[in-house]
C-alpha cells in the first residue's frame, strides 16, 4: 500500500487546507500529513488480512499448500514462464486463449465476442491531480476488454 506524501509541494506552492472528521481514523492516508503510529498499524494490519485472504483463496484455487503459496506471495512480479514453472498458472497464452477456455468452461455455445475499446487518455497533469487528490487514477490510457456475448443461464 502507498500512501502519497505531498506536504513538501504543497507548502512550494502556498497550498493548505484543514480538516474537519468524524472519527478518528476518517483521514487516515491524508497526502499532506504523514501517518501516525496508530494509523500505520491499522493500514498495515489492513494489508496483512488482504495477503491473507489472498493467500486463502490461491491455496485453495491452485491446490497448494498456504505455506507455499505465502513463500511466492512476497510482492514481486513472475513472467508467465515463471508462474507456470512454480505452479501459479495452468498454462500460458493471452486474452484470446483466456477467452475462449473461459467460453468452453462456460459451457456456451459458439464463438465468443470480445470488443477492444481504447480508453480516451487524460493528460498527465490531470491524472496527477487526481492522485493528489486522493482519487483514484483517472485513466490508465489502457485498453478496456468488453464481454459481448450471451448471458450465460
Amino acid at each position: 500500500m502507498t500512501v502519497p506524501y505531498y506536504a513538501p509541494l504543497a507548502d512550494k506552492i502556498g497550498f493548505s487546507e484543514e480538516t474537519v472528521k468524524s472519527g478518528r481514523f476518517k483521514d487516515t492516508g491524508h497526502p499532506l500529513r504523514h501517518l501516525s503510529p496508530d494509523e500505520r498499524s491499522l493500514l498495515q494490519g489492513m494489508v496483512d488480512e488482504v495477503l491473507g485472504q489472498f493467500v486463502d483463496a490461491v491455496a485453495r484455487g491452485r491446490g497448494m499448500p498456504p505455506a507455499r503459496v505465502r513463500s511466492l506471495a512476497d510482492g514481486r512480479v513472475y513472467a508467465g514462464t515463471q508462474a507456470l514453472a512454480v505452479g501459479l498458472v495452468d498454462k500460458l497464452g493471452g486474452l484470446d486463449l483466456a477467452t475462449r477456455l473461459a467460453w468452453e468452461d462456460a459451457h456456451q455455445p459458439g464463438e465468443p465476442r470480445v470488443e477492444r475499446v481504447r480508453e480516451r487518455r487524460l493528460p498527465r497533469l490531470l491524472q496527477l491531480l487526481g492522485s493528489f487528490l486522493g482519487e483514484s487514477p483517472l485513466s490508465s490510457g489502457g485498453l478496456l476488454f468488453l464481454y459481448r456475448g450471451p448471458v450465460p443461464q
